[in-house]
């Protein structure tokens, strides 16, 4: 009998290693692409129309794609002023409860998300907000520490594929602080 699994996908890159390992596993995988945090609409319509064309000879379900709406990612950093090390938390934590509510909805037993994938994300913070949505919302969290150890294979598999390779994590803070590295490196 196999298992469902709600995955939030923010990338290809990110989907390589738990894909591969959700499926060795026996789960199947309903993608939810649901970032509101990629700024600017190029850059959130790239990363999505590569992960489409990842995906579309592989055992993925479906794929949920939401609107683009970055006005959610932007209110959370206004009306909770927050300091910008906070941000990314409540970032995780409105995308991981996204998933989760549409897993509850749609009666799947279990999420996740490709995030557990990327060495720069805060894995930690991640599985804490996972554990709490797993015990609030009564489903399972699924989690990995072998997807991270593949995330640098995935990219060069992307890459490979000639797909979009992202340079920064997707919010607007993030392709500042990219911009900031490159030419303090230059």
């Amino acid at each position: 009998m196999s298992k469902n699994v709600a995955l939030h996908i923010c990338c290809s890159i990110c989907l390589v290693a738990p894909r591969e390992d959700l499926h060795s596993k026996g789960y199947k995988i309903q993608g939810i692409y649901f970032n509101p945090n990629i700024q600017p609409f190029e850059e959130y319509f790239n990363r999505l129309e590569a992960l489409k064309l990842y995906i579309k000879n592989d055992r993925i379900n479906s794929l949920l794609s939401t609107e683009y709406s970055p006005e959610l990612h932007l209110n959370i950093a206004r009306t909770e002023g927050l300091e910008r090390k906070d941000l990314c938390s409540k970032c995780y934590e409105l995308r991981l409860y996204f998933t989760a509510l549409y897993a509850k909805r749609n009666k799947i037993t279990h999420f996740s998300t490709t995030l557990l994938s990327s060495p720069f994300q805060n894995n930690h913070k991640i599985r804490e907000i996972g554990a709490k949505i797993e015990k609030e919302l009564k489903i399972t969290f699924l989690d990995s520490n072998e997807w991270e150890k593949s995330h640098f294979a995935g990219k060069k598999r992307i890459k490979d594929a000639n797909l979009y390779v992202q340079k920064y994590c997707g919010c607007i803070y993030s392709k500042m602080d990219r911009k900031l590295e490159k030419r303090r490196t230059a």
